[in-house]
């Protein structure tokens, strides 16, 4: 029944809608961990190899640390960011 111009929504579809909000966060934040960790991975090995090329051993564990928290960052950005397109291309 329409009020003020709009068609209101019965109990079930309020809850498709809810149920869809709920999917589109689960696919957010799972791209985002997923991101996040193979940023880590991914930075921690490309640290350690421009650590151990600018300075052996120490370098290659610092460069691994730094290396893998920057890429952790950035990957979850990039996950986050993957997970909101996926959703609003889904329409969830």
């Amino acid at each position: 029944m329409p009020m003020n111009g709009f068609m209101e929504l019965n109990q079930n579809e309020l809850e498709i809608i809810d149920a869809g909000g709920l999917w589109g966060n689960v696919l957010i934040g799972t791209c985002t961990v997923g991101g996040g960790v193979a940023g880590f991975f991914g930075g921690g090995i490309a640290g350690a190899a421009v650590g151990t090329v600018a300075l052996p051993i120490v370098g290659t564990v610092s460069g691994a640390a730094v290396g893998a928290w920057a890429g952790a960052g950035a990957g979850a950005l990039a996950g986050a960011g993957t997970g909101a397109a996926l959703a609003t291309y889904w329409g969830i």
